[in-house]
């Protein structure tokens, strides 16, 4: 064919995206550096003074497996399973080495994977990256967590007239403690408080405490102002169960046509589930570092309720907050740039989905349409099963602080099995990237072999017994 031709049509000819980069076989093999990345980037969330640094990974030669099956404590499946060894290694204490091996799997030719004697045909998933909004919400998949994100419509008080605003909110940390405080929601605007303090976002505006509402009527020409529903028109909030409830009157005033409806919702809604703390947000106001320490306090009050002394809330909440620093990995940094959020660390984040909350779920139909949000994705689907818990590990780790123990990291990592991939046949749900080809219960032979080891002698010796029962006084 002539060269030019040949030149003009691979030109014109639409290439295949480089995401997808061949077949699954050649995708699996990309797994081993995937999890690298998480491993190393998991370790950036912990305290400095921690002993524990990630080093690396290498792949284990047979004779390595075989001793590890020899010296392992859990039963091996003997059936055919497209699985080799990787050992991650980890530095504690600056001299102490932890090997942890654990199993991965490889393709065969046609994408066909075996697990346990089924064979399995693994496929690509067309993935959100990272964010995924809808009518219901916000979806945000981290590789430490999945975050949803909803909105909660509560009244409030604006120049004396009732209005409805959406808090948003989220359930960063999962607690199920229920006291006289009720189940309250946990407002997201509130960790930014925690974080960044309430006059870092508006300096124009004033808080006060207005019993009678003398103050907002000499500021009402020049503000709009915002206080509680509870305090003109009693009541309380339908999630308290405290009987003695006494609404706050702390108010908030921003010039006409400005001020953050989210801040000021979030702060309302907050004090009105804890109105005792009205009067330390009205007193520290002015001052970000005591801000910080006074909504420090709220949110402990708000995910722990009285469940516990309030120092060990507060300690708890404060390293709740510091484990968020590492929630925001450089993977799903790189993936959220692909969808216009540009950030540095997990608060921008939170602010962004809240700034741009409205937006993303109206054009949610243009957000999934737009193929430009999606890619292809098979190892964060099909490595799920370790990063998850080795997330956990390190949130439990940093959650002990620079005085943890190298037995008890080690204790840790007792989790982290290395037959956590087998989660991805043995769980109750499907995984998306595999689907069945055929059932090794219809394999009389694949189905013998696939016995654990730890039984197939005494299986083997009742057999034995029985043949010669049966065959006693029968010559063959």
């Amino acid at each position: 064919m002539n060269k030019l031709l040949t030149a003009i049509m691979r030109e014109f000819t639409p290439k295949v995206s480089k995401e997808i980069n061949g077949t699954i076989d050649k995708k699996l093999e990309e797994l081993p550096t995937y999890l690298d990345d998480v491993f190393r980037n998991g370790t950036k969330i912990l305290h400095p003074d921690i002993p524990l640094k990630y080093v690396g990974w290498e792949r284990m030669s047979p004779k390595e497996e075989i001793k590890h099956m020899t010296t392992s404590r859990y039963v091996h499946d003997m059936a055919d399973s497209n699985i080799y060894m990787v050992k991650f290694k980890f530095n504690i204490n600056g001299n102490e080495v932890m090997e942890k091996p654990i199993y991965l799997p490889y393709a065969d030719l046609g994408n066909i994977v075996r697990f346990s004697g089924t064979r399995y045909v693994m496929s690509y998933i067309l993935s959100d990256r990272s964010l995924s909004p809808s009518l219901a919400g916000l979806f945000l998949k981290l590789n430490i967590s999945k975050l949803n994100f909803t909105t909660t419509h509560k009244v409030i008080i604006k120049n004396n007239e009732k209005i409805t605003v959406d808090i948003k909110n989220s359930k960063i940390l999962l607690l199920n403690i229920i006291d006289k405080l009720g189940n309250p929601i946990t407002p997201t605007f509130l960790y930014l408080l925690c974080r960044y303090g309430m006059s870092y976002f508006d300096k124009n505006m004033k808080v006060f405490l207005d019993e009678d509402g003398s103050l907002t009527k000499e500021l009402e020409l020049e503000y709009d102002v915002y206080t509680t529903q509870y305090h003109a028109y009693g009541g309380k909030p339908r999630r308290h169960m405290n009987v003695a409830y006494r609404p706050h009157c702390l108010c908030i005033a921003v010039p006409k046509g400005t001020g953050n409806i989210d801040l000021i919702s979030a702060i309302i809604y907050s004090l009105d589930m804890l109105p005792d703390l009205a009067k330390d947000v009205v007193k520290v106001f002015g001052n970000i570092e005591k801000e910080k320490e006074v909504f420090i306090i709220m949110l402990s009050r708000i995910l722990y309720k009285e469940s516990y002394s309030m120092y060990r809330m507060l300690e708890d909440t404060k390293q709740h907050l510091n484990s968020l620093e590492g929630y925001l990995d450089l993977l799903t940094k790189n993936n959220l740039k692909y969808v216009d959020i540009h950030v540095n660390d997990f608060y921008e984040l939170l602010y962004e989905l809240v700034t741009r909350y409205q937006d993303l779920v109206v054009n949610f139909k243009d957000y999934h349409n737009n193929l430009n949000n999606k890619y292809m994705d098979v190892n964060s689907y099909i490595g799920f099963d370790v990063t998850y818990p080795y997330n956990k590990i390190m949130l439990r780790v940093n959650r002990r602080g620079p005085t943890i123990a190298s037995k008890e990291i080690t204790k840790n990592f007792a989790e982290l099995s290395p037959k956590k991939i087998f989660s991805l046949v043995k769980s109750s749900g499907q995984n998306l990237a595999l689907s069945v080809l055929d059932n090794s219960s219809d394999l009389i032979y694949v189905k013998a072999t696939s016995i654990q080891e730890d039984y197939i002698g005494p299986i083997l010796v009742v057999i034995l017994i029985l043949v010669i029962i049966l065959t006693a006084g029968n010559p063959v």
